[in-house]
This record gives C-alpha cells, structure tokens and sequence, in this order.
C-alpha cells in the first residue's frame, strides 16, 4: 500500500505539459524560386532597371553613334540626288533632240522674275511642253528643287551669242557634291561659255 502511494505521489508530481527542447532555433530559409537562387537585392536591383549611371553612358555612346551615322548618311544622300541630277539632264537633252527632229522647232523659253531670262524648273513651262507634246511621261525637276538648286533652259534664235542656228542651252544650277561638281559639261558659243554659268551643262541646235 505505501508502495502505491509512493507511485501515485510521483506521478502527480511530474504530470503537466511537455517541457520545450532546450534547443536553440534555427533561423527560417529564405524561399527560393523554382529552378533557381533565393533572389537577393542586388539582383533584384539589376533586372529592375538601369542605374542612372548607366542611363549616361548609354545616352552618350547613341550621341557618338549618330553624330558619325548621320553625316554619312546624309552624304550618300547627297550623292544619289547629284546623280539623279545628270540623269534628269540626259533624259531632257534626249526629249529636245526629239522634240527638234519632229517639229522642226524648239520649245519657246518662259522668262522668269529673278532668273536672268532663263526658263527654271521652278515654274518649267518648257518642260510642260515636252510633257504634253508626248516627248516626256512626267515632269522631270530637280530634286530639291528650290533656288539653290534647280535646272534651266533657253532657247536662242539664230544669230544670237555667234550662232547661225537656233540652239538651246540646258545646265545644273548647283550639284551639292565635290565629286559631282568635277562634271560641268559644256557649251560654248564663239561669245559665251555657258559652262562659267553652271554647275554642269549642255546643248544642241536646230537647222
């Protein structure tokens, strides 16, 4: 019997809640994505955008870049219009001899204000005339087409600057171009050298 009370009085004793594990805790693991590291700030930082910094030096290397592009690009630009210019040229000197071989005749030149007696592109009467008679499909004018650059025509009657026939002169203003501006063409009369007048220029003349 006092066996039993012994037993009892222990029990009592140690009964109650489990006592804690002395231990001490581990600190949580930061959660990792799938397939990959735990995201840390620095990385954070590098895929959210660029740094100020690097906004500068990226603003500066595009500035370099187009200060050298641009020029370039814009003197190949150049360089097809001259080209464009010589063709145009060539396509109305083609128009006036054929003009010249069915009528017998040349088209009559416009005078225009501010352009010595010389018929321009900027108003192109005898370039109208070739479109409408059938020797030209469109108009043909200078790619810029403005006061700088522009061509003109005339046509002298016979007699004038030393000729015994009609003629007709035909020039480039301007060529925007050191290559081009070596072409200057020529026209030359026993009084005047149209070629002093021109960037590049032709002619031909009648009967």
């Amino acid at each position: 019997m006092a066996a039993a009370l012994r037993t009892l009085g222990w029990l009592a004793t140690n009964a109650g809640p489990p006592r804690r594990s002395q231990r001490p805790l581990r600190p949580l693991r930061p959660l990792r994505p799938a397939g990959g590291r735990a995201r840390t700030r620095a990385g954070a930082r590098a895929t959210d955008g660029f740094t100020l910094v690097e906004l500068v030096v990226v603003i500066s290397i595009l500035t370099i870049l187009a200060g050298v592009m641009i020029p370039a690009l814009g003197g190949r630009a150049a360089r097809a219009r001259d080209g464009r210019r010589l063709q145009d040229i060539q396509t109305l000197v083609r128009a006036l001899d054929e003009y010249l071989l069915d009528t017998g005749a040349l088209p009559e030149h416009d005078d225009e204000h501010g352009a010595k007696g010389w018929d321009t592109t900027l108003d192109g009467a005898f370039v109208s005339e070739l479109v409408e008679q059938g020797y030209l499909h469109q108009p043909l004018s200078d790619p810029l087409n403005d006061e700088t650059f522009h061509y003109r025509y005339h046509h002298y009657p016979a007699g004038s600057e030393g000729m015994e026939a009609d003629f007709f002169v035909l020039g480039i203003l301007n060529f925007e171009t050191e290559a081009f501006a070596e072409q200057t063409g020529q026209w030359t009369t026993e009084r005047r050298d149209f070629a002093d007048e021109f960037a590049y220029v032709v002619g031909g003349s009648g009967w």
